[in-house]
This record gives C-alpha cells, sequence and structure tokens, in this order.
C-alpha cells in the first residue's frame, strides 16, 4: 500500500523512500526529461505533479501545484516522438488541465469543460489525425490535441469505465469501450 511515501524497489529491496502530498492518483509513468535516456517517474497527487530521478530526488522545478485538484490520475503523451511531453490531469471541477514540460498550460490548449471525467485520458493517432479521448459519466469525449471537440459521438455513451481500443482494421475507424454493464 502506498499512501504518503513512493518507494522505488528492486528484486524486493527498498532503495529508497520519498515523503509526498498525499496518495498517488492513477499510474506512474516513465519519462525522460532530460532528454539523455536516464528515465524519470511522473505522477500525480491531490494537487500536485511530481517527477522523480531514479535516486528519489525531484526533477528541477518539481513538485508542481495543480491549480485544481486531480481526480482521475495523470496521462502522459509525446505526440510527435521527440520527447516534449504533455501532461494531461483531470480535475474536480469538470475541467482536463494540461501542462507542458515547463508544468504551464500551452497558449494554443483550448478545452472548455465537462462533467467531472471518470477515466484517464488516451491518445490515438489515426491515418494523421491526433484523437485524445475520454469520458465523463455522459458521454465520450473525443478531442484534438488542442482540446477542441474533434468527434461528437452519437447515441448513448454514458457509463463508459473501460479503456478505449482504436478498431482501425475495417472498412470504417472507430473507437470502442465497454460501459458499466459490459457492452
Amino acid at each position: 500500500e502506498v499512501s504518503n511515501f513512493c518507494p522505488w524497489i528492486s528484486f524486493g529491496k527498498i532503495l529508497w523512500k520519498k515523503s509526498i502530498d498525499g496518495s498517488i492518483i492513477g499510474n506512474v509513468h516513465q519519462v525522460d526529461m532530460l532528454k539523455n535516456n536516464k528515465l524519470q517517474m511522473a505522477f500525480v497527487t491531490e494537487n500536485k505533479l511530481y517527477i522523480v530521478d531514479r535516486n528519489g530526488n525531484n526533477l528541477k522545478g518539481y513538485p508542481k501545484t495543480l491549480s485544481k485538484k486531480a481526480i482521475v490520475g495523470l496521462s502522459v503523451f509525446d505526440y510527435d516522438k521527440n520527447k516534449n511531453y504533455r501532461f494531461m490531469i483531470p480535475t474536480e471541477d469538470a475541467d482536463i488541465l494540461l501542462l507542458n514540460m515547463q508544468g504551464e498550460v500551452p497558449n494554443d490548449w483550448r478545452f472548455s469543460g465537462t462533467e467531472n471525467v471518470t477515466t484517464p485520458l488516451q491518445y490515438f493517432n489515426i491515418k494523421g489525425k491526433d484523437y485524445l479521448v475520454t469520458a465523463d459519466k455522459n458521454k465520450a469525449i473525443i478531442l484534438n490535441r488542442r482540446g477542441e471537440t474533434r468527434v461528437e459521438p452519437k447515441g448513448n455513451t454514458n457509463g463508459i469505465k473501460s479503456e478505449f481500443f482504436a478498431d482501425v482494421l475495417g472498412n470504417q475507424d472507430r473507437l470502442i469501450a465497454s460501459g458499466e454493464n459490459g457492452k
């Protein structure tokens, strides 16, 4: 159980411990913020974005205090595979906070809000177009990389709890997820 510390464990041996502000929400992601092939760990608590090196030290400038409380967990994307990461954090006030590597909201991010998000964001690139996908309690949300609606789903998409999967093998590209009842 991880509550207020994050151990780096190697074959059952604790290498270090770190006090953090609350419990980790969602997954821990590996990033190469220094672009030197040495990985760091990125994660969020309710109030902070942490990036920690393999020795347990905070990366310079981190942790970043979030302007809003995280609710689902962190998603990390590298759109162009150049290690210019984007950190996406759904927040309790129906927003999706997007931070660049400096911990700032990019000028081109235009997301306008929704119900509270229930799934971490996922990224797909299908035929050269970006799709940022998540769901709130009422609908699937499909955005472009600027936070604008790319696709408005038709029909009832409420109750989505699973990850999305891209089906691009058929005649029509589609995103697939299941709801609370498994359909």
